[in-house]
């Protein structure tokens, strides 16, 4: 994951964290570039797509064609 999709992702969760991510913990960022992060920035995406307005809704789709731009090109 490239770190300024990271950043985005992190700015994202703030901004929605009372309205659409209740569920996670408090502190909650995703710092690394692992499998793992990758698969908590989409939990993210998801949560704030589902529960946010249609702005959210947008910003999140952008962000999720910027999370895996290399699985397109292998399919």
């Amino acid at each position: 994951m490239q770190p300024e999709v990271r950043a985005a992702i992190n700015r994202l969760a703030d901004e929605y964290r009372e309205r659409c991510l209740w569920h996670f913990a408090s502190g909650f960022r995703i710092e690394g570039d692992s499998e793992q992060d990758e698969a908590q920035a989409h939990r993210v995406l998801e949560a704030v797509e589902r529960y946010g307005d249609r702005a959210a809704f947008i910003r999140c789709r952008e962000l999720r064609a910027c999370l895996s731009p290399a699985t397109k090109t292998q399919s």
